[in-house]
């Protein structure tokens, strides 16, 4: 999918698709639907993942390409410790169906993130980075 249509519209588009999957799946309980959406939910993720990994490599300095990966991973692996908290207190707030359907605020508060933030990659993308700055003024 990165090689078809690049790391930045790749990460776009599995950022949708996990926003479309989680929003989906806060209100689908049928336990067939709901594991496909939670699959669905989980390959978005994996693509975004992915292309942001290229995104960093490709767009960061020789130097600083190492540093920048190892704080890509540091942050998501710190956000794996605290969403847990986030989520199971967006949860509990929404047992009741004050919300709509009881428990789907971590749904779709995470959708709704997600889907906030696809543009950015598409929106960075035509910002020339360091590299490019360069090679311009070489031409």
């Amino acid at each position: 999918l990165v090689s078809a249509i690049g790391e930045a519209r790749s990460c776009a588009a599995g950022l949708v698709v996990l926003a479309a999957a989680l929003a989906s799946s806060a209100r689908v309980r049928t336990l067939p639907l709901h594991a496909l959406l939670f699959l669905a939910a989980r390959a978005g993720l994996a693509v975004a993942e992915t292309a942001n990994v290229a995104l960093t490599a490709r767009h960061s300095r020789p130097a600083e390409r190492g540093p920048n990966l190892a704080y890509l991973q540091s942050f998501q692996a710190g956000c794996r410790v605290i969403t847990p908290w986030i989520t199971n207190y967006l949860f509990s707030l929404s047992l009741g169906g004050k919300y709509g359907t009881p428990g789907a605020l971590p749904f779709l508060g995470t959708a709704l993130l997600a889907l906030l933030t696809a543009p950015v990659p598409l929106l960075l993308q035509r910002r020339p980075t360091g590299g490019q700055r360069q090679a311009r003024r070489e031409e």
